[in-house]
């Protein structure tokens, strides 16, 4: 199946998500800033951030993979963008427990919090028509 134009379908679809996660992410922030500590805040900030930059790692490697070969395999590169997106997310985790003395559980709410943005986009902001869909 050819893919052309796929890949601004990938890049709308990312925007799409990013804006859902970050009105959650600035959510949880603002919670952890009015109720928490510092050491609450940044843990959140952290959360925040392991929650949205592996999804937009593997949004832009398969957007990458799309212009360079549109005959690839959807199939294909929908495993490889969720293969990147895990093990980036578990590198981070690793790193965040592992070398900042932050607080684990607020990181991990203010994960889940986040992430709760990335499977509910499509149905809070609406549906992009697309002859691929």
């Amino acid at each position: 199946m050819r893919l052309d134009g796929i890949s601004g379908d990938i890049l709308v679809a990312a925007k799409r998500v990013v804006l859902c996660q970050v009105v959650l992410a600035v959510g949880v922030v603002l919670f952890e800033v009015i109720f928490g500590n510092k050491v609450d805040m940044e843990s959140a900030a952290l959360g925040v951030v392991i929650a949205m930059l592996p999804p937009l790692i593997g949004f832009m490697y398969a957007s990458l993979k799309v212009q360079k070969n549109p005959n690839y395999s959807l199939r294909d590169l929908m495993q490889m963008s969720r293969v990147v997106k895990i093990i980036y997310t578990f590198v981070m985790f690793i790193l965040a427990f592992r070398f900042f003395g932050l607080d684990n559980p607020v990181i991990l709410e203010a994960y889940v919090v986040t992430m709760i943005g990335y499977f509910f986009a499509p149905f809070i902001i609406g549906s992009h028509t697309s002859e691929y869909a």
